[in-house]
């Protein structure tokens, strides 16, 4: 209340958790102090990091985990040991995506990006070290413009039999869940021989998008610039770019969509895209 910083042992509050606790604040007026407080407290940082590492390691190194329950099918599966990071154990899942530790936040994320980014789909805090087992809140992103907070379900897997069957359930249950979305987006492009793309920033990804042949069971179309409008099942986004990809982060541009149905003028997207369907017999 009366404005200067307060100095020495005071207790903070976090918006962010409902965390409270004792913070210490101290002025450093000359550069050989900062330097050594900077020193001080890296030193004390990685000896802890280190220390929560050997945990994570212990309970990780040359395991496997399935992760159920993340909105967005592609990020659920069967994570193996990939490799390490920074100390800390790296998982990967069939479709490429990691769960790697975030040291800057003590969070666990699930990432299409390599570790050492902080982007991520959905991330726990841990601040103990090891990966929560079990069912826990963690907070997903089901859609770009906020979070959510999903029950994920993590178990350890013990044996390589448990790893298959575990791969083979949660592939069956995508697969299912796919092959639902693509009736879905055939029924409703059914009859549609044209999609009018405009407002996408970059120019090649607008214009007219002729219907090609079904791909999978899912719908694809192609402008006049060669740019491909097509599902993109990994991401659950339709997504436009110059080849038919499965990667993530490398599509031009793409819009969620998690039913699988593609957004129109009546269904304007936060990119500020708008599709329009043309009619007549699709070919």
């Amino acid at each position: 209340k009366e404005g200067p910083l307060p100095v020495g042992a005071r207790t903070w509050q976090s918006w962010v958790g409902g965390w409270e606790g004792t913070l210490t604040v101290a002025l450093l007026p000359t550069e050989a102090e900062v330097l050594a407080a900077e020193q001080r407290l890296k030193a004390a940082f990685e000896a802890a990091q280190a220390s929560l590492a050997a945990l994570a390691t212990e309970q990780l190194e040359s395991k496997t985990v399935s992760i159920e329950g993340h909105p967005r099918s592609g990020y659920n599966g069967v994570y193996r040991h990939n490799s390490t990071h920074e100390g800390w154990p790296v998982l990967k899942n069939e479709r490429g995506i990691y769960c790697h530790r975030y040291r800057l936040a003590s969070r666990w994320l699930l990432s299409a990006s390599k570790p050492g980014s902080s982007q991520r789909s959905a991330s726990i805090a841990a601040p103990e070290g090891p990966l929560p087992l079990g069912a826990h809140t963690w907070q997903c992103s089901a859609d770009r413009r906020e979070w959510e907070d999903h029950t994920l379900t993590v178990t350890l897997l013990t044996t390589e039999a448990e790893a298959v069957a575990a791969e083979q359930q949660l592939q069956a249950a995508f697969e299912a869940e796919q092959a639902a979305k693509a009736a879905a987006a055939r029924a409703q492009l059914d009859g549609v021989r044209s999609v009018i793309v405009s407002g996408c920033p970059r120019a090649e990804c607008n214009g007219t998008f002729e219907r090609l042949m079904d791909v999978s069971g899912w719908p694809r179309f192609r402008n006049d610039q060669g740019q491909l409008l097509f599902y993109h099942t990994r991401g659950q986004n339709w997504a436009i770019h110059s080849v038919f990809t499965e990667e993530f982060l490398v599509v031009a541009t793409a819009i969620r969509a998690l039913d699988g149905l593609l957004p129109t003028e009546t269904a304007p997207s936060h990119t500020g895209w708008v599709f329009r369907m043309g009619s007549g017999a699709s070919s």
